[in-house]
């Protein structure tokens, strides 16, 4: 990146309020900056980056699936553990979609246990690429919901 744009962002970065400085980052991120970009360049912390993007997921996700969902340990790091209030098929190829999401169950000791829950990961991820991800997941699933019990 060329060292008179990193100033200039910087300076822009420096006299905003803390309001301004989150759309700042927002809008770095959305023009596809990564995090090791904005720390250079605004001296913010990787921890902050990430909540922001987390906070996207959460708010992508209850958009979408509203309460057919609970999130868990939404505090937990740079994944989201996510449970559906329906049944996910064992069948259910998400790659299909388009979707790097997990399954928690690959991950369980118990062959039953967290069959409707999965590990979705953000931190690689710009925010329009959490918004797209989430609306793919939710059209795989739609057929799903429709059919909750």
């Amino acid at each position: 990146m060329e060292q008179e744009k990193r100033v200039l962002i910087r300076k822009q970065f420096e006299i905003s309020s803390n309001k301004d400085k989150k759309n700042v980052i927002l809008y770095l991120l959305d023009m596809g900056y990564d995090n090791k970009d904005l720390t250079e360049i605004l001296g913010v912390n990787a921890k902050k980056i990430y909540n922001i993007k987390r906070q996207q997921l959460i708010s992508c996700l209850y958009k979408c699936f509203q309460d057919n969902i609970t999130i868990c340990g939404e505090d937990a790091g740079l994944h989201l553990l996510v449970s559906f209030h329906f049944d996910l098929p064992i069948t259910l190829n998400l790659m299909e979609y388009g979707i790097a999401a997990e399954f928690a169950r690959n991950y369980s000791l118990s062959s039953t246990s967290y069959n409707n829950h999965l590990i979705i990961g953000f931190a690689g991820l710009r925010l329009q690429e959490i918004e797209t991800g989430i609306n793919q997941l939710y059209l795989a699933l739609k057929p799903y919901i429709q059919n909750r019990t």
